[in-house]
C-alpha cells in the first residue's frame, strides 16, 4: 500500500519524534548527545521527502459540436 504523498511527511515526522522520545527515555544514559542527533536525522528525512506532484494540466477544451472544420480545396 503506498502512503498518500500528503500524508508521507507528516509520518516520518512523527516516526522520528517518537524514536527521538523513547531514545531519551529508554535509552542510554551516557549519550546526551544521541537524541539530538536523531531529531536531526528525522528532520532532514522530512525534508527529503518530495512534495505532492501538482495535478496534471487540463486538456484543452473540444470545439463547439455546431463548428465544422474542413480542409482548403486544393
Amino acid at each position: 500500500m503506498k502512503i498518500p504523498a500528503q500524508y508521507a511527511k507528516f509520518l516520518t515526522a512523527l516516526a522520528g519524534q517518537v524514536i527521538v522520545y523513547l531514545q531519551w527515555k529508554y535509552g542510554a544514559s551516557g549519550a546526551q548527545w544521541l537524541p539530538v542527533v536523531l531529531g536531526l536525522a528525522s528532520a532532514l528525512g522530512v525534508y527529503a521527502i518530495p512534495n505532492a506532484p501538482k495535478p496534471a494540466a487540463l486538456p484543452p477544451p473540444a470545439p463547439p459540436s455546431n463548428v465544422t472544420i474542413t480542409p482548403p480545396a486544393t
